[in-house]
């Protein structure tokens, strides 16, 4: 025990002495008292020299005083390097992972490390992570910096062996060594898994350790568990039960991430029953998406009374939640989401009173929600989606949420007996003041609730078949500006839409949808929007000429309404456009002929209406386009030749037109990932033609009622992926 306080002290000395060196530490967006040493200078320079910097990143490296460059931090009294943070930049994540991709591409660092690192000898701190060295290997000399705390090569496409020269490192504190890379480079082309382990076992002073991408298969036995408290193993590649020597090992952590493996069954159940023993546990996150835990939900997990968060989401927990759960009084986040958990919210829950984030969204529970939830006065964001809770909601479930910002409570689509109802006084003035709020699916209230009006930071509102009607407040429409995220679908609302908006401009992704309503007006134009979903309803009159005008749209979705007139030619400018879907309307005269601007394309259906025409041949000429559906028109002329040139093509509805002619050959051999073919009802003549037998990922060919003549190609029998021929 003496021992162990020893050691407990020596490291609260020494995060002291960590927090003194930053506080003397200058960077580069300070105020320097000295410049930098010559020989530091030189060392930078020559370790800029042998790096590919194709964004310029490292520009401000110019002039003596390296101190002030870019990523270079120095202590302001001696002039010595201490940090080197060439991070990528872009490291911020935007949801989208494509556009994530591009922005770290294009400010890449590259090239080789330089040896002259060695000369920075007072350099404490090393981060190159999400840059792209192209599977270059980790220099063995950065075994020398015998001065360095925190060393971060994560997701920079380094790989090979990691240099066992790592162990001499004694001041090292924090390792992360993340294999996988926004480079694409593959975790099992990353580091060799035969000796690396050695390296790090051998590491005295280690606290932190991220191994996160490498593919280990198995828990490691051999971490050098005396001094860590950290460890991530997400996505490792672990599978098969954590080995119970290693379970006493973990008790003093305060930070264990196991997700994204492959622990299943009871194995990880036993393992967190097993923690439970730890006499003083000191477990502070419990990390385990995403692996696949199936049975009872541990009643044990209530022993871990230090526990600030845990993430026990996307595996296959059952049963209800236990009352041993309102024990985690220092509980800040708790994510039980996409599970099979039943029954009722416990109410021992309103004792959390830290607790921030509550998700329990995707599993089966179908009890009631306790009042003492409104005791959670720490709680920011909760969400409650996709469950079947019955009974009521009142005030009193809300009474101390001042914190509350994000409400979530969408039920799962099914028919309950006792449907989840909303009982609150018509003038109540809550608490809290969300900026998101999402109820679908419940009884709300028959008239809009007039509460929202006193939350003044709404940008995302949904109350989606929530039982409201009557007109939409005009304080709502008022509030536009700032809404990014905007359901009201599935109601019985009515009355006019403004004919001109602006909704936030802040959001890429700014949605509106006000589908199975009753309004009766035309399309709006309304501005800023990314995703417009009017369907089914009443709209009326012809498509605005001016509609090119929404020139941020990439989804407009009007079918199932009443609208007459031609396609306006200004269609052609929504540049940004991915679907556009007005079918079951009322549109007549032909399609326009200009789409070639409309690169991003990918989905048209123009179908159950009453255009005229042929195909125009630019329709085809859109590289993304995928899916085509032009059915049930009064379209005319032979098959476009055109089509043929769009080889990405995957579902073509040409069905209960006028098309005539022969089925063309080549829509056999160009078409060969073809999924639906759709010509029913058309003039078409002649044989089928037996190249359709070289759609090998056919699902569904319709070549009814037409004047086709001939034998049908036995071949077509081999085609194993179709379920439908007509």
């Amino acid at each position: 025990m003496a021992s162990r306080k020893t050691l407990l002290f020596l490291l609260a000395v020494f995060s002291e002495f960590l927090l003194l060196e930053a506080v003397i530490i200058n960077s580069s967006r300070g105020e320097t008292n000295v410049v930098c040493i010559e020989a530091a200078r030189n060392a930078l320079l020559k370790f800029r020299d042998g790096l590919k910097d194709p964004s310029g990143r490292l520009s401000s490296w110019v002039g003596t005083d390296c101190c002030t460059w870019q990523g270079v931090g120095c202590n302001n009294q001696t002039g010595n390097v201490m940090n080197l943070d060439l991070r990528n930049i872009n490291v911020d994540s935007t949801g989208d992972y494509e556009a994530d991709v591009v922005a770290l591409s294009s400010t890449y660092l590259g090239g080789q490390i330089s040896d002259s690192l060695v000369d920075l000898k007072y350099l404490n701190y090393l981060d190159l992570s999400m840059n792209n060295f192209q599977n270059i290997s980790i220099p063995s000399f950065i075994g020398s910096l015998e001065k360095l705390t925190y060393l971060n090569p994560r997701g920079a496409a380094f790989s090979g062996m990691v240099p066992p020269h790592l162990g001499n490192l004694s001041n090292l504190r924090h390792l992360d060594l993340f294999a996988w890379s926004y480079a694409r480079q593959s975790c099992q082309d990353s580091w060799a898994t035969t000796d690396w382990m050695q390296a790090v076992n051998t590491i005295p002073s280690l606290v932190e350790l991220s191994l996160l991408g490498c593919q280990l298969s198995t828990f490691p036995q051999s971490l050098p568990f005396v001094n860590l408290t950290s460890l991530s193993l997400s996505h490792a590649g672990i599978k098969g039960p954590i080995p119970h020597d290693a379970w006493r090992n973990l008790c003093n952590f305060e930070i264990l991430d196991l997700s994204e493996n492959g622990i299943s069954s009871d194995e990880g159940i036993e393992f967190v029953h097993g923690l439970s023993t730890c006499s003083n546990s000191t477990l502070k996150e419990l990390l385990l998406r995403l692996n696949r835990f199936r049975g009872k939900f541990p009643e044990s997990l209530g022993h871990f009374k230090n526990l600030i968060s845990i993430d026990l989401s996307d595996n296959e927990l059952s049963g209800q939640l236990p009352d041993s759960l309102g024990n985690l009084e220092r509980l800040r986040s708790l994510d039980l989401s996409s599970n099979l958990i039943s029954g009722s919210l416990p109410p021992p829950i309103g004792r959390l009173s830290l607790l921030e984030k509550l998700i329990l969204f995707n599993n089966t529970m179908n009890g009631t929600i306790p009042e003492s939830i409104g005791q959670l006065e720490g709680l920011s964001y909760l969400n409650l989606n996709l469950n079947s809770w019955g009974r009521t909601i009142s005030e009193n479930h809300f009474m101390n949420l001042m914190r509350l910002r994000q409400f979530q409570l969408f039920l799962s689509p099914t028919k309950t007996k006792q449907p989840l109802t909303f009982h609150v006084r018509p003038d109540w003035n809550p608490p809290f003041g969300l900026k998101s709020v999402v109820i679908g699916n419940c009884n709300l209230s028959t008239a809009f609730p007039a509460w929202l009006r006193t939350q003044k930071e709404l940008t995302h509102i949904t109350l989606k078949n929530v039982g409201i009607s009557g007109i939409v407040p005009e304080w709502l429409w008022k509030i536009s500006p700032q809404i990014e995220h905007f359901d009201l679908s599935r109601n019985q609302l009515s009355g006019k839409l403004p004919n001109s908006l602006s909704f936030s401009s802040s959001s890429v992704c700014s949605m509106v949808d006000l589908s199975s309503n009753r309004f009766d007006c035309g399309i709006p134009l309304w501005y800023n929007l990314a995703y417009l979903f009017l369907r089914n309803y009443l709209l009326s009159g012809p498509i605005p000429l001016n509609i090119g005008e929404l020139s941020s749209l990439k989804v407009l979705a009007v079918s199932g309404n009443l609208l007459n007139g031609s396609i306006p030619s200004s269609i052609s400018k929504l540049k940004n456009l991915e679907i556009v879907d007005l079918s079951d309307n009322h549109l007549s005269g032909k399609i326009p002929m200009h789409w070639n601007d409309l690169q991003l394309l990918e989905v048209i259906d123009l179908s159950m209406n009453k255009l005229s025409g042929g195909i125009p041949s630019l329709i085809c000429s859109m590289p993304s386009l995928f899916r085509l559906v032009l059915g049930d028109n009064n379209l005319s002329g032979q098959l476009s030749a055109s089509l043929q040139k769009r080889t990405g093509l995957l579902y073509l509805d040409l069905g209960n037109n006028r098309f005539s002619g022969e089925i063309p050959y080549w829509i056999g051999e160009n078409m060969l990932f073809w999924r639906r073919l759709r010509l029913r009802g058309n003039m078409l003549t002649g044989n089928i033609p037996e190249q359709l037998c070289g759609l090998s990922h056919l699902h569904i060919m319709d070549l009814a009622r037409n004047n086709l003549s001939g034998s049908i190609p036995q071949c077509l029998g081999d085609l194993i992926a179709l379920n439908s021929v007509t």
